[in-house]
């Protein structure tokens, strides 16, 4: 019987420390990147909804200019956010819609258009363009800007 217990042996508290340190190690090295790949992720999903709020803006842009439309173009810029629950398009119900159709709840939205009152009739389409969008996900995170050919 006392063979037997002889002939099972376990591990050293050495070979169990070396396992240890080794697992330490390769979480010091893996922790940090795999937070940096959960930031970078979520900053494509801001990117996404701001690009889904430009679209929708677009659209309702789209649609405003084939009905012949300038209600809330003279405006200087689509103004919505939702730090008390209320979305403004200037007081233009647009802005509810855009954001319905774009599906997000920002903090903040503003995006920059042309101004009505500048462009000839040749150019009026110019008015209905977004130029600039400026997209806040949150009130604690940085804004995300696209300023006509890339996001930022």
């Amino acid at each position: 019987m006392k063979r037997k217990k002889m002939n099972q042996r376990g591990f050293t508290l050495v070979e169990l420390i070396v396992v240890l340190v080794i697992l330490a190690i390769l979480a010091a090295i893996l922790v940090p990147q795999l937070l940096g790949y959960i930031d970078r992720a979520k900053k494509d999903q801001y990117i996404l909804e701001a690009k889904n709020c430009m679209t929708a803006t677009q659209t309702e842009l789209t649609d405003l200019y084939a009905h012949d439309s300038v209600v809330g173009i003279n405006d200087d810029s689509l103004v919505g956010g939702n730090p008390y629950g209320d979305v403004s398009w200037l007081g233009k119900p647009e802005a509810k819609k855009i954001l319905e159709t774009a599906d997000v709840d920002p903090y903040m939205l503003i995006v920059g258009m042309g101004d009505y009152s500048t462009f000839k009739d040749t150019d009026l389409h110019k008015a209905y363009t977004i130029y600039f969008v400026a997209y806040w996900p949150d009130k604690k995170k940085d804004p995300i800007f696209f300023n006509g050919s890339t996001w930022v």
